[in-house]
């Protein structure tokens, strides 16, 4: 799951899907094969990112899934290496009026 704009000007606190957020609620797909898995959930502060200052929050859990799918999910990532600085969703300027905003990484997997 990612989430990003919902809608209106990036530059806009209230336009971005995470706001006044205290949680973050997702379904696990159906066709997640089982096994261990390594949850990553993770926020990307833009107030400084066009100064070269974008700020990570991250989180991280396993999670263990059992009488899981037959999906194949991917594409698989190494961290580090998932982003690079000048990726447009981390050298971001939403002082500038932007009118879209690129979430940095590859594709989520759809299940």
């Amino acid at each position: 799951m990612e989430t990003g704009l919902c809608s209106g000007s990036p530059g806009n606190d209230g336009s971005w899907c995470s706001w006044q957020k205290d949680r973050l609620e997702w379904t696990i797909q159906k066709s997640l094969p089982s096994g261990e898995y390594l949850v990553r959930v993770e926020h990307i502060g833009l107030h400084q990112a066009h100064e070269g200052k974008a700020q990570f929050y991250i989180e991280c859990y396993q999670l263990k899934i059992t009488d899981g799918g037959d999906g194949t999910p991917g594409p698989a990532v190494k961290i580090p290496g998932l982003y690079k600085s000048n990726d447009p969703g981390i050298a971001f300027n939403k002082w500038n009026n932007p009118k879209s905003y690129t979430v940095p990484g590859p594709a989520v997997w759809k299940g």
